[in-house]
């Protein structure tokens, strides 16, 4: 049973107590791969939290900011090249 981001938006992320599953944990892979601004697609890790995909299109003017708000150090996205890929 795989477990991403542990966000509770999708179904069945915690195993039944009967104790016959294995957790397959993803969270620690949550990395954004690739953006592709002419395309506006992602290629991204299975335990991206979906908050964080959002911010950084907003980040890349991909989609609208839905409430602004000011970015601090903290909460700065991961940096791109030109083409879109992690740096």
């Amino acid at each position: 049973m795989p477990q991403g981001g542990n966000t509770g938006l999708v179904g069945d992320g915690v195993p039944p107590e009967d104790g016959h599953n294995i957790v397959l944990a993803l969270g620690r892979m949550n990395h954004i791969r690739a953006i592709d601004p002419v395309n506006f697609t992602m290629t991204v890790e299975a335990g991206c939290i979906l908050a964080d995909l959002q911010q950084a299109a907003v980040a890349r003017r991909l989609a609208p900011d839905p409430v602004p708000h000011p970015v601090s150090d903290g909460d700065t996205p991961p940096e791109f090249d030109q083409r879109g890929r992690a740096a």
